[in-house]
């Protein structure tokens, strides 16, 4: 491929010439004074007419026909004569000045300086197809019958229905269209930025080349509709000259790809030597901002050179190409990375990628160790706060078990003194006396014995640590009891225990927990009521995962009871109930034991009359064999 510049005068009256073709052996010239035609002999030959202004823009072979427009009018010249289509018109103001024609199928495509209208020559129909921003230079279609669409911003492609944007440089320049040539099956387009060339294939397009000031173009700024092929010379106009390419279409158009080359490498904005990066760069988490210089190298254009990076471990995308050769990373967090460089050339030729690999390490309190470090001592602390909690919870439960200790004692030795009183003791040392004033040695004999093994049984109970004896035992004491009171009241109650399938020996109580509740149905239930015998039944039996304790008599009943203790004044106040609801209240409190104490409630009858007074006890019991 040659390019040179040609100058030759030509001997056309005009100053501006906007448009030559070969036609019938002729060359005819569209100028801003008229048609021109001429055989490379005479003096060129002038075509006007008062249909037209004087100015010529367009000049487009078809069969027999020449094609022409001017800035408002589109005709033809045919056997040497200039016609009119008077369907045809165009309002500056309106439509804009008539720029390029081209042929869409059997129609005119006409592109004005305010959008693309299509001329039915069968039907004589004008219609515009679409406005445009930006004033139109050129159009032409390709062997698909696509439009090329020159603007003053860029290339558009019509395929009949959609206007597609065509993007192939980043140049302000390039998009600046002076006009669109097709030869075969390539396009030329020429720009303030040079001539670029398309080659078209199955409706797309590929730019294969961009010609410059590199390939000897005189100028990059080519001139409007200014070119021309003939005989495998593509010719075109430039603002300093005409410009001839000689055109190989066999061989075709040869672009090599771009070559990339580090040129400079600034870590935290102190240069380093360019090579270092080859080999890996291993950088401090503080030292986290890099910048690369770079260098194209493109011998064809070295201008439209373009670059692209990504940065594996951050983002698997290739960046946008930008004309800056210049990458910045900044802050880079501490990792693994790949730096991966790319440049394109203007017609889309892509160099070999550079690969680079960038460790930056991460600042102590990032590693893997000081994690380590931190969850263990994380651990710690939770391990010796929880430890100090429960520390401090076990000498709170101490302390609160050792007051609960101690009024569990002094509530034992009230219930002692409760049950051993000095009036139970006098009254029972009385009876005893009775009996033996009597003659009623028997008697007196069978009171004595039972009443030494009480005081013997409830002084066992004081000296035991824990003071729990069997329930076996509490019976035992219980029934002693009941046989001092009914031979003391002869003749005033009768007393029974029913024991239903417990296994007393296997079930543990406080110690003298009963004596209270019966000695109050006793004192308060059966004595005040001199109308009848009393009755008294002590029953245990198991319910479940308890152990229920029935106290029951058929005495005056609570509110009778009640009302006779606020009205009389003695010197006994009994205390036996209230200590031992308090010591339930504590063993439930230290044992964690679900001891529950119902009552004392009254009963009735079916009539509603009083029926007695019930006291019920549940406790917990283990290893307690049921005998169904």
């Amino acid at each position: 491929m040659n390019l040179q510049g040609v100058c030759e005068n030509i001997p056309i009256p005009a100053t501006t010439i906007w448009d030559i073709e070969y036609f019938n052996g002729l060359a005819w010239f569209a100028t801003d004074m008229g048609i021109f035609s001429w055989d490379f002999k005479s003096e060129p030959k002038r075509y006007i007419s008062e249909k037209f202004s004087t100015t010529f823009r367009v000049l487009k072979p078809l069969k027999n026909r020449l094609i022409v427009a001017g800035e408002e009018s589109v005709g033809y010249i045919e056997n040497n004569t200039l016609h009119h289509y008077p369907s045809f018109k165009f309002d500056i103001s309106k439509d804009g000045n008539i720029r390029d024609i081209t042929f869409y199928y059997s129609n005119i495509l006409v592109a004005t300086s305010k959008g693309l209208y299509e001329l039915n020559l069968a039907k004589k129909t004008q219609k515009l197809l679409k406005k445009f921003k930006a004033s139109i230079a050129s159009i032409e279609t390709d062997v698909d019958n696509r439009v090329w669409i020159g603007t003053e911003n860029g290339l558009v492609i019509f395929d009949g229905i959609n206007f597609t944007d065509v993007s192939y440089s980043s140049k302000s320049g390039a998009r600046f269209i002076n006009f669109i040539h097709r030869v075969e099956s390539n396009i030329f387009v020429g720009t303030n930025d040079g001539l670029y060339v398309f080659e078209n294939s199955e409706n797309s397009q590929l730019l294969v080349k961009h010609i410059g000031t590199n390939n000897g173009l005189i100028n990059l700024e080519s001139n409007i509709n200014s070119s021309i092929y003939e005989g495998g010379n593509f010719w075109f106009g430039t603002s300093e000259g005409l410009a001839k390419l000689q055109l190989d279409l066999e061989d075709g158009f040869s672009d090599f790809k771009p070559k990339l080359n580090i040129a400079r490498v600034l870590v935290n904005y102190r240069e380093i030597n360019p090579s270092d990066i080859y080999s890996g760069l291993k950088l401090n988490y503080s030292k986290n901002n890099l910048i690369i210089d770079l260098d194209g190298i493109s011998m064809e254009d070295p201008e439209s050179v373009t670059f692209q990076y990504r940065l594996e471990g951050e983002s698997d995308k290739w960046s946008p190409p930008t004309l800056n050769p210049t990458i910045i990373l900044s802050n880079l967090d501490a990792g693994d990375y790949t730096l991966q460089i790319r440049a394109i050339s203007g017609t889309k030729k892509i160099s070999d990628i550079s690969s680079f690999e960038i460790t930056i390490t991460p600042p102590f309190w990032r590693t893997w160790w000081f994690y380590i470090l931190v969850f263990v001592a994380i651990a710690f602390g939770i391990r010796y706060y929880f430890r100090l909690q429960i520390k401090r919870e076990r000498e709170r439960n101490y302390k609160i078990n050792l007051e609960n200790k101690s009024r569990l004692l002094a509530l034992e030795q009230q219930s002692l003194n409760a049950s051993m009183n000095r009036h139970f003791i006098f009254n029972s040392l009385n009876s005893i006396q009775y009996f033996i004033n009597t003659q009623d040695r028997v008697s007196a004999n069978r009171y004595l014995t039972s009443f030494a093994k009480l005081i013997r049984k409830n002084l066992d109970s004081a000296s035991e640590g824990d003071n729990v004896v069997t329930l076996h035992q509490e019976l035992e004491r219980l029934e002693l009891y009941l046989s001092l009171e009914a031979m003391r009241f002869k003749d005033r109650f009768t007393y029974k225990i029913e024991n239903r399938d417990i296994d007393l020996e296997q079930v543990t109580v406080p110690a003298m927990l009963l004596q209270p509740f019966v000695e109050n149905s006793i004192i308060h239930g059966i004595l005040p009521d001199e109308t009848k015998k009393g009755e008294i039944v002590v029953t245990i039996k198991a319910l479940g995962d308890q152990l229920e304790i029935c106290i029951d008599d058929n005495g005056i009943g609570i509110d009778y009871s009640l009302n006779k203790k606020a009205k009389f004044k003695g010197d006994h106040k009994s205390q036996g109930m209230e200590i031992t609801s308090k010591r339930i209240d504590l063993i439930r409190q230290m044992w964690n034991k679900d001891y529950e104490l119902i009552g004392p409630f009254q009963m009735t009858n079916p009539d509603r009359s009083i029926k007695g007074t019930r006291v019920l006890i549940k406790i917990p019991y283990e290893n307690l064999e049921i005998n169904d």
